[in-house]
């Protein structure tokens, strides 16, 4: 079930991404104090963390698309 397997693999990258060191510091600054789980993943997508990587994914698979033709 490849569409299930990319949506768990989209999903993981970007709780990853929201609880790294660089979001949670971000997120820290603007709630001013050591952020929670939910604080660091609402900064990342209130923050347009979830559209960039969005529109990082739509590029790699264009660039693949042009490969492969």
């Amino acid at each position: 079930m490849k569409v299930v397997d990319d949506f768990v693999w989209r999903q993981r990258e970007q709780i990853i991404e929201a609880v790294s060191e660089v979001n949670r510091w971000f997120a820290g600054v603007a709630v001013g104090h050591d952020p929670t789980v939910r604080e660091c993943l609402s900064h990342y997508v209130r923050n347009g963390g979830a559209a960039d990587f969005a529109r990082r994914e739509a590029e790699k698979f264009r660039q693949s698309e042009m490969v492969e033709i």
